[in-house]
């Protein structure tokens, strides 16, 4: 029987990490608060612009802060595993990965969703006239938020992709390991 090695354990968490993170923003795209401020999965539910903020305003810590999290805890697994796996192409999966993951600070800053999500928040903390004067403003951000979120998938699918890569080919010499065990 093979063991479970400290290299198979962080390729696991890299993998169950980015898999929470791929699949929770594909699954909050599909049926999250945006989709259904902004009626991309059907008829928008027409609220108060105060609480289209507030949804948002609400929304994004609670979706976020995980996210993030996971992320960078898989960027501290992939590249662990890049650089102590005994084999080279799962060590370079692994850093693919762990890169992938990185990336996703860069693709926020970079396209200044920070920006739009300051602009929200600070709507939001304003009085409720002035949340209503902002409906144009507040749609329009929520919108270009939904846009330039969709381009950081590349970072979480390809941190997934990777991830998963290499633990499949980690386990398939597992499996190899256990045939010659078992087979005479």
């Amino acid at each position: 029987m093979t063991s479970i090695t400290r290299e198979r354990l962080l390729l696991a968490g890299s993998a169950g990490l980015t898999s929470y993170v791929f699949f929770g923003v594909l699954a909050d795209q599909q049926r999250g608060v945006i989709p259904l401020i902004t009626g991309r999965v059907g008829r928008p539910v027409h609220c108060s612009p105060v609480t289209q903020v507030g949804f948002f305003a609400n929304y994004l810590p609670r979706a976020g802060t995980p996210i993030i999290a996971c992320s960078y805890l898989s960027v501290i697994l992939s590249f662990t595993s890049a650089y102590t796996h005994p084999n080279q192409l799962i060590r370079r999966l692994s850093f693919v990965s762990g890169l992938a993951a990185f990336l996703l600070a860069p693709l926020t800053f970079g396209q200044g969703i920070t920006k739009i999500n300051s602009e929200l928040f600070s709507i939001y903390r304003s009085s409720q006239k002035n949340i209503e004067d902002k409906q144009d403003r507040i749609e329009m951000l929520i919108k270009l938020w939904e846009k330039k979120h969709i381009n950081r998938y590349l970072s979480y699918a390809g941190a997934w992709i990777f991830a998963f890569a290499a633990l499949v080919l980690d386990g398939q010499g597992a499996i190899g390991e256990v045939k010659r065990v078992v087979l005479p």
